[in-house]
């Protein structure tokens, strides 16, 4: 059986994070790129109205938001912004704008910002678009409700105009823009990979589908016939059905209106939607856990299940590799000039401030804030007798091992007995406190003593 690509659900987790605390969401996409999942997916809302909750609120707070079973006081962070900083924090997960609410905004200003991420991911975005729901967020935003069918499908026309060759024009019945020029273009010409979902496929959302879709995230389970009037739309297009993702997910069943679903129940659920065609599976972490520090945890203890179940590999050739505009040759350049400044740093670390930079190419001000730093943990490992670098050197020593994959992944509940899910938690956080420091001393180019 094929193993699925996992996406890990950022947006609707306020039982998990305080609302304000984005940073810890970032952190989770963190964790869920170190253990191995695919992309992680944000949502939208602009504002909630006060019919938001019409249907009745979840029974368990932790169960998914869904059309009209919403508190108006939900969170909901500016999805594109969230998903900036998760971009800037990682190096290779998908970044899913799922739920993004074109009708909402103008097309140029959207295609603006949707192009802005994908280059900053490097061609990680995926956008899902869609009209969403909601008909107090339309009025309040001076939208008219009825027509966001038709304003989403003049976005997606616009879109590809303003992502196209420059200057661009566009005559709609709601938009209109001439010889104008958007730039900086996204990475594809086309831009980025569009997602379409729904509660159910209804016409238009099928051509959207078929006339520019690269995947499909229903919300709920499509039934047979819903999926064979999309095989057969596809193929008369000229299409097939392996040109679309097909999303599917966890749903955790709660004991109560306070309790925590079964992670392992959940997954049960996995390899039908497998059989089915589904190629990848969304996990909502605030339905297993209440500890932002165990999502780390969860997210190893989901690739380590996938895989026994599935009898692959989610971690090795899954990682697709990290796209750089410049290409291979610009890479091994960046890779040359990182390997001659250690160097040089560990020059002037055993032989002082005047040792001459040369066909180095490196600017010795520029070094001497690692240099500093190197010297004072080489005075601490003095004055504790070497045993901060004898640890530090076995550590390293065991990472550059490169065992660690070959060995069972233990399950959550074995992570936590042993703490080693604490101790991974830990090295993260002084990593990320240590790294953005050290690369802003470099770049800033501070003098030594």
């Amino acid at each position: 059986m094929t193993s699925p690509k996992l996406i890990l659900i950022l947006s609707e987790n306020w039982t998990l994070v305080p609302p304000k605390d984005l940073r810890s969401l970032v952190r989770m996409g963190v964790d869920a790129e170190d253990a191995g999942f695919d992309a992680v997916m944000v949502s939208e809302h602009v504002v909630l109205g006060p019919s938001s909750g019409a249907a009745g609120l979840p029974e368990n707070p932790r169960d998914y938001a869904l059309p009209d079973n919403q508190d108006p006081r939900t969170p909901w962070p500016s999805s594109l912004l969230l998903l900036a900083a998760v971009a800037a924090a990682t190096d290779r997960v998908r970044l899913v704008a799922g739920a993004v609410i074109p009708p909402l905004r103008h097309p140029l200003l959207l295609a603006k910002e949707l192009a802005t991420l994908d280059l900053l991911s490097e061609g990680r975005l995926v956008v899902q678009p869609t009209v969403s729901w909601h008909r107090d967020e339309y009025e309040a935003l001076g939208v008219p409700y009825d027509e966001r069918g038709a304003r989403l499908d003049e976005h997606l026309v616009a879109w590809r105009r303003a992502w196209g060759e420059s200057p661009a024009s566009f005559d709609g019945r709601h938009y209109r823009f001439t010889d104008v020029f958007l730039e900086p273009k996204p990475v594809r010409s086309e831009g980025p990979p569009l997602w379409f979902g729904g509660a159910r496929l209804h016409d238009r959302l099928l051509r959207r589908l078929v006339d520019y879709g690269s995947g499909f995230n229903p919300l709920g389970r499509p039934t047979s016939d819903d999926l064979g009037r999309l095989r057969a739309a596809m193929a008369e297009a000229g299409r097939s059905m392996d040109e679309l993702e097909m999303v599917g997910g966890t749903r955790g069943t709660f004991p109560d209106a306070g309790g925590l679903a079964d992670l392992g129940e959940a997954l049960e659920a996995v390899p039908a939607q497998i059989e089915a065609g589904f190629t990848s599976i969304c996990v909502k972490p605030s339905q297993f856990t209440d500890d932002p520090a165990a999502v780390g945890a969860l997210c190893r203890d989901v690739v380590a299940r996938e895989e026994q179940a599935t009898g692959g590999d989610l971690l090795r050739g899954r990682r697709p590799p990290k796209r750089h505009v410049g290409g291979r040759e610009e890479v091994r350049g960046l890779a040359r000039d990182a390997s001659r400044h250690r160097q040089f740093v560990h020059r002037l670390v055993a032989h002082g401030r005047h040792h001459p930079a040369g066909a180095d190419g490196v600017r010795p001000d520029a070094a001497w804030p690692v240099v500093n730093r190197q010297r004072a943990h080489q005075s601490q490992e003095r004055r504790l007798g070497g045993d901060v670098g004898d640890r530090v050197r076995r550590a390293h020593q065991t990472r550059d091992a490169g065992d660690q994959h070959d060995r069972p992944r233990p399950t959550l509940e074995e992570q936590r007995e042993s703490g080693a899910d604490e101790e991974h938690r830990s090295r993260q956080v002084d990593i990320h406190r240590m790294a953005p420091r050290l690369v802003g001393d470099v770049a800033r180019g501070a003098p030594g003593p």
